[in-house]
Formats: structure tokens, C-alpha cells, sequence
């Protein structure tokens, strides 16, 4: 072995375990960024249906007060019908 061989060696292998060091925490960054996608897609995942679910209940109440209008009107027609027919009885 030659002295620039041994100067070589020690480099590259301080090289090697840099290489070696910053893959690991790559792969560690890697990891965690995975973990906090899952996370954030189980939250979107679960907004999501927590606000399906009120839209539904929205749908239900706005279905009941639509009756409730319905019925209202009905009222004030009947309402309306009867005191016209008051109107035009001869006092």
C-alpha cells in the first residue's frame, strides 16, 4: 500500500458514514413527514364526513320548516278566503 492509499482510505471512509449518517436522517425525516400526511388525511377524512353529516341535518330541518311554510300558507289562503266571504256579507 502506497501513502496516497492510506490517505485515501481514512477520507473515504469518513465519506462512507457521512453518506451513511445523512441517509438515516433522511430516512427519519421521510418517516416523520409520512406520519403527519397520514394524520392530516385522517383529520380531512374524518372533517369531511362530520360535516356530511351536518349537511344532512341541514337537509332535515330546512325539509321540516319547507312543511312548515307550506302549511303556513295554507293558512293565510284559508284565512284570506274567509274574510272575503265576511267582506262581502251585507253588514
Amino acid at each position: 500500500m502506497g501513502d496516497s492509499e492510506q490517505t485515501t482510505t481514512p477520507v473515504l471512509e469518513t465519506l462512507l458514514e457521512r453518506i451513511n449518517a445523512l441517509t438515516s436522517e433522511f430516512q427519519s425525516f421521510r418517516t416523520t413527514v409520512e406520519q403527519r400526511l397520514t394524520s392530516l388525511e385522517e383529520e380531512m377524512r374524518k372533517g369531511r364526513e362530520e360535516m356530511n353529516q351536518g349537511f344532512r341535518k341541514m337537509e332535515r330541518r330546512l325539509d321540516v320548516v319547507s312543511v312548515d311554510i307550506n302549511k303556513l300558507r295554507a293558512d293565510v289562503q284559508y284565512l284570506e278566503t274567509q274574510i272575503e266571504k265576511l267582506e262581502r256579507e251585507p253588514a
